[in-house]
């Protein structure tokens, strides 16, 4: 890794079993735990240790990793395409911990066609001793399919 892991998460959906590091050096290492090697670096923090992380899974479609720090970012990852799709700042404070929540419309229990319409948020505690709540989206996806001229 380099440097000293400031946090872990492990993920137990996965197919092979995943890690993800936190590092002093403000970097995160997604690990495959089967072969034993580092899949990924993301970067995109600017100083200080990662403080918390979170495999988050807000649809079928979206394999993702929330990750918070020191430099008052929150960020939430695309491990699919290995990128930040959000940023969120917190006016500053140092980010330390986080939670996520999942709101069921009361509908949803009487819906039999599967279409929910769960809502994801995300719970942030930081140095400034206040918690804020976030919706998190997926973010929208690009049609793959291409079409003959």
């Amino acid at each position: 890794r380099g440097s000293p892991v400031t946090c872990l998460s492990f993920d137990n959906t996965y197919k092979k079993g995943r890690l993800a590091s936190g590092g002093s050096d403000s970097s995160v290492v997604v690990w495959d735990l089967l072969a034993e090697t580092g899949l990924f670096r993301l970067l995109g923090h600017t100083k200080g240790p990662i403080t918390h992380l979170s495999f988050l899974f807000l649809d079928s479609s979206f394999d993702g990793l929330v990750s918070l720090s020191t430099d008052g970012l929150v960020k939430l990852w695309d491990l699919n395409g290995q990128c930040c799709t959000q940023t969120l700042t917190n006016n500053g404070s140092e980010v330390w911990s986080a939670d996520t929540i999942a709101i069921h419309d009361a509908e949803d229990t009487k819906k039999t066609d599967k279409t929910s319409s769960t809502r994801w948020r995300l719970v942030t505690g930081a140095s400034d001793v206040q918690l804020r709540v976030w919706a998190l989206r997926p973010p929208p996806r690009t049609s793959t399919n291409s079409k003959e001229l």
